[in-house]
């Protein structure tokens, strides 16, 4: 029994690799988003917020 190379079977890569990229550009968009919205407005314990009014 002869075992397939890696060069036979250039699609399973593709796939791997077009779908790794695919959940890093979601997660990436996700976190900018989380990053740049505002916290909390009002007090906390540290005091009021850079942005308060």
């Amino acid at each position: 029994m002869q075992l397939n190379p890696v060069s036979d079977r250039p699609i399973d890569f593709f796939a791997v690799l077009s779908g790794g990229l695919q959940v890093f550009s979601v997660w990436s968009v996700f976190c900018i988003v989380w990053f740049c919205t505002d916290g909390h407005k009002g007090e906390n314990k540290y005091g009021l917020g850079p942005k308060a009014e």
